[in-house]
C-alpha cells in the first residue's frame, strides 16, 4: 500500500493542524486480523483514520459512489478501499472481504453506513455487516467512537476500545441482537471521555 503510506504521510502535518485528535487506546489495535468499527459525524473521519491512525494502512468498505469513475476507482481501490453497496452487496465485494480477513487483514466499517449529521452522540442504526463478518469468519471486533463531531481547529478525542469477540453468536444468524451488542461496546467507549470526569465510573475498555 505505497500509495496509501505516502498520502498518510503527505496529510498528517494538515491533518493535526485542521483537525486536532487525541487518539486514546491505541494499544488496543490487535496484530492480526480484526474488523474495527466506529462512528462516523463528516468528511473528515477517513482523513483522520488514514493520516493519523492506520498509518500504514487499512482495507475499508466504501461507498459505491466512490467508484463511480475511472480515476475515483484506481485511487480509492489502491488506498484499500473496497466498493460496497449499503442495500445489495455484491458476491465479489463479499468474497473480497472474507478473503483478506482469511489473509489475516484488518477491515475497517463505519456500521452507519452513512454520516450522523446531527452530530449528536446518539447513533443512527447500525447496519448488520460488521457482526455477519464477524459471526461468519470468528474475527475480533474493535470498537471506536469520536467524542464529538470533528470540526476545524477544534481539538477533539478519538477513543479506541479493546477487541472482543462475539462468541455467544458463532454458528448463528443473530446479527441483530450481535449488532446491538456492537453498538453497546461503542457507546461504553464514551465512558473514557477525559472532558467529563465520571466519577465512580469505570469504562469497561479500560
Amino acid at each position: 500500500m505505497k500509495l496509501y503510506r505516502f498520502i498518510s504521510m503527505l496529510c498528517r502535518p494538515f491533518v493535526s493542524l485542521f483537525y486536532p485528535t487525541k487518539i486514546i487506546g491505541r494499544e488496543n489495535i490487535p496484530e492480526g486480523k480484526a474488523i474495527i468499527v466506529c462512528n462516523h459525524y463528516s468528511n473528515a473521519d477517513a482523513p483522520i483514520m488514514i493520516a493519523r491512525v492506520f498509518k500504514k494502512g487499512i482495507h475499508f468498505l466504501a461507498k459505491k459512489e466512490l467508484f463511480d469513475s475511472k480515476f475515483k476507482r484506481w485511487f480509492v481501490t489502491r488506498m484499500g478501499g473496497i466498493e460496497i453497496d449499503r442495500e445489495n452487496p455484491s458476491a465479489s465485494s463479499m468474497k473480497e472481504i472474507f478473503g483478506l480477513i482469511a489473509d489475516n487483514q484488518k477491515i475497517f466499517i463505519f456500521p452507519e453506513g452513512t454520516r450522523n449529521k446531527s452530530g449528536s452522540e446518539e447513533m443512527l442504526p447500525l447496519k448488520y455487516g460488521s457482526s455477519m463478518f464477524s459471526i461468519k469468519t470468528k474475527t475480533p471486533i474493535v470498537p471506536m467512537i469520536f467524542i464529538k463531531k470533528p470540526k476545524l481547529f477544534r481539538k477533539n478525542y478519538l477513543i479506541i476500545g479493546k477487541p472482543f469477540e462475539l462468541f455467544e453468536y458463532y454458528g448463528t444468524r443473530e446479527y441483530v441482537e450481535a449488532t446491538a451488542l456492537i453498538e453497546s461496546k461503542m457507546f461504553e467507549c464514551r465512558l473514557q471521555n477525559p472532558t467529563k470526569k465520571l466519577k465512580g465510573k469505570k469504562s469497561k475498555c479500560e
